[in-house]
C-alpha cells in the first residue's frame, strides 16, 4: 500500500504517471546517463586511436621484435607491424582473426 501511495501523492522520482480514470498510464523515469569519464583529468587529455598508440608502444620499446614467424625457418621477410597490430586488436577484442580479416581490406586472411 505504501509503494502505491508514493506513487499516487509524485513521491516516487523513477515513476510517471500520465492520463486519468481508466486511461491512466504510468512509465519509469530513466536518470540521464552520466559523464563517462570517472575523473576530470581525463576529459582534458586528447584521445588517439589504438593503432596510433600501438605505433607510439612499439617505438618506444620495440616489443614488435618479440614476434617471430611460426615456422622459424626460410622466412625471407620481417613482419608486417600492421598485421601484428590488426591481430593484437583482434584478440584483444575478442572478435577473432577471422572477424578482423573480413571487416579488413587486407586480402590476407587466417589460416
Amino acid at each position: 500500500m505504501s509503494v502505491n501511495r508514493r506513487i499516487e501523492n509524485g513521491d516516487n522520482q523513477y515513476i510517471k504517471i500520465t492520463g486519468a480514470g481508466d486511461k491512466r498510464h504510468w512509465a519509469l523515469i530513466y536518470q540521464a546517463e552520466e559523464e563517462t569519464t570517472n575523473s576530470s583529468f581525463y576529459s582534458q587529455l586528447m584521445s588517439i586511436g589504438v593503432a596510433d598508440l600501438l605505433w607510439f608502444v612499439a617505438g618506444e620499446t620495440g616489443f614488435l621484435k618479440a614476434f617471430t614467424h611460426v615456422l622459424e625457418q626460410n622466412v625471407k621477410q620481417d613482419a608486417d607491424p600492421c598485421l601484428i597490430f590488426a591481430c593484437i586488436v583482434a584478440m584483444g577484442t575478442n572478435m577473432g582473426l577471422w572477424k578482423m580479416a573480413d571487416v579488413s581490406d587486407s586480402a590476407i586472411r587466417p589460416y
